[in-house]
């Protein structure tokens, strides 16, 4: 089951904008999560557990519930673990008595895909796709998995984003950060702090609501300058940007 795990230069970057566009892109049957949300409405924490359960129809504003939108056949689901509390994810815990567990978090996300996905994709004769068979936009059931936060940013004592995300994979790793003034510093430093790490995939600059005299140039410049190779810019506009970077994606991903 082919994973795509969207982390951040930091908050409040656009990663929900960019995971839900690219869901959607994706495929039909693509699913979004959110397994670790802080700053949720009382309804949506009451409903976090280590089951799956889908988000009321009527849910109030969160990034699970916006996600859920982009969703054409899957329902969205509550976070495994939901705060009411808007503040980092180690503290929200901290507050509510409950540690947050990555293991749990991987054993959520697996028994989210097993739900009804629709159609997988082609398959072979007796069900499974043939060795190296690649996967591709409208045709594999993708899982597009929103961080909370930036890459670093602290899940509990020595744990973070970071963890999380390797506790996942494997997947395609895309690190979002805002097409404004700054974010050749913000990305240089992200990921040259991830230098001795598993290096990112795709970074994508995302169109913040305020546009400075760089929002548009930033992309370019990443590249350019040698910061990162693959790096696309998304508008906030019916543009197929997001498209182009899905079929970028499905391409570098063989599914066996």
């Amino acid at each position: 089951m082919p994973r795509a795990i969207v982390l951040g230069t930091g908050t409040g970057v656009g990663k929900t904008f960019v995971a839900g566009r690219l869901a959607r892109a994706l495929g039909p049957a693509s699913l979004t999560l959110k397994p670790v949300e802080t700053g949720c409405p009382t309804s949506i924490v009451a409903a976090a557990g280590r089951d799956p359960t889908p988000l009321p129809k009527a849910a109030t504003p969160s990034d699970a519930a916006t996600l859920a939108e982009f969703h054409v056949k899957r329902p969205g689901f509550v976070p495994r673990y939901a705060f009411a509390d808007g503040v980092s994810p180690h503290l929200a815990a901290r507050r509510a008595g409950i540690r947050i567990d990555v293991e749990q978090v991987v054993e959520w996300t697996a028994r989210c895909e097993q739900g009804p996905r629709g159609v997988n994709g082609p398959r072979s004769a007796n069900g499974r796709r043939s060795a190296g068979e690649r996967a591709g936009p409208g045709d594999a059931c993708w899982t597009v998995i929103e961080t909370a936060g930036g890459v670093f940013s602290p899940l509990g004592p020595g744990v973070s984003n970071l963890d999380m995300a390797h506790a996942l994979g494997p997947a395609v790793w895309i690190l979002v950060a805002r097409d404004a003034l700054g974010v050749l510093h913000d990305v240089s430093a992200v990921l040259a702090a991830m230098s001795a790490d598993r290096p990112i995939d795709f970074v994508v600059v995302n169109a913040p609501g305020f546009v400075d005299d760089s929002t548009g140039t930033n992309a370019t410049e990443l590249e350019t300058l040698g910061i990162h190779e693959r790096v696309w810019s998304v508008r906030r506009d019916d543009s197929d940007d997001v498209s182009a970077l899905a079929n970028e994606i499905s391409r570098g991903f063989s599914v066996e």
